[in-house]
């Protein structure tokens, strides 16, 4: 079995779509793929196909490189001005932080939304270190956040370039923190990877004030039930912010509202209850829900 999953891991590495997700998650997807497979080539397929629905539905490896232009064609130090310009743009190019685009466009912020974000840390109070999980392009709403400029900024996302540019938009902004490629899939097949990179501990094990889980908890569902319990059951935040999508990719909504409203409830209110105070609702185009947890492991 090991030598079948190194040999599917290996394909997937092999393809230009899928170079670029972190091992652990190409090992782990490969071992899934491979139960009930009927032999390698239909295994392979079967990876690629949950590799796009967890990954590369959201955003293009054109749209990452078009990000990447942009934010370097940003001078060492820009201003305000040309910062938020910058990471407006970027926002646009993934699928998940557009539509958060085109929400907050309406009250002309082009941007993020500086008024989401109020509403979120007034209730969690100021940050000195912030988590950010499976982060995509998020982490380019910082000229909106209100964030102090001594907070730590911590990301990770399942895909190298995405992680070396958010690491690129601190350095650049000059914003203390580090972003890294993780496998978020706790407990199944492979453990996430470490930030080996740096030579710390992985980032989902720092103490942290608040940990963004945006539209985060659905992809891990889809590859592992009970994936999303057993992360936040080791992540050591203060408060969650859980966010989940309000319609599909094609735009329609289909009662998701209502499904991700039970799940949420199911999760935090019953298998993961002794552990966390009730969840706030924060209005939005988003749906919202602060978490914060009763106590620290």
């Amino acid at each position: 079995m090991g030598a079948d999953v190194e040999a599917v891991a290996a394909e997937l590495r092999a393809s230009r779509k899928y170079r670029h997700v972190a091992a652990a998650a190409l090992a782990r997807i490969a071992a899934a793929a491979l139960r009930g497979a009927r032999g390698h080539a239909d295994a392979v397929k079967r990876a690629k196909r949950k590799l796009y629905q967890v990954f590369a539905a959201f955003v293009t490896a054109v749209e990452i490189g078009r990000a990447e232009q942009i934010l370097a064609a940003l001078p060492d130090h820009p201003s305000r001005e040309e910062l938020s310009a910058a990471c407006g743009e970027i926002l646009k190019r993934h699928a998940s932080t557009r539509e958060r685009v085109v929400a907050s466009s309406r009250e002309r912020t082009n941007g993020g939304d500086a008024a989401w974000y109020a509403r979120v840390f007034a209730i969690t109070g100021a940050s000195r270190v912030v988590l950010d999980l499976g982060c995509g392009f998020h982490p380019f709403a910082l000229p909106w956040m209100g964030l102090k400029d001594d907070c730590e900024y911590l990301a990770c996302d399942v895909d190298e370039r995405i992680a070396a540019l958010v690491q690129k938009l601190l350095d650049r902004c000059g914003r203390r923190g580090r972003a890294a490629a993780v496998d978020l899939v706790v407990g199944g097949g492979t453990q996430p990877a470490n930030d080996v990179s740096s030579g710390v501990e992985s980032l989902l094990d720092a103490p942290v004030d608040v940990a963004f889980l945006m539209k985060l908890l659905p992809t891990l569902e889809r590859q592992e039930v009970s994936a999303s319990e057993r992360l936040i059951a080791r992540l050591r935040a203060k408060s969650l912010v859980v966010t989940f999508p309000a319609r599909s990719l094609g735009g329609r909504e289909r009662g998701m509202a209502a499904r991700y409203e039970g799940f949420m409830r199911e999760l935090f209110e019953i298998r993961a209850k002794p552990r966390f105070e009730p969840a706030v609702r924060v209005d939005g185009d988003e749906p919202t829900w602060i978490v914060p947890r009763r106590s620290l492991p």
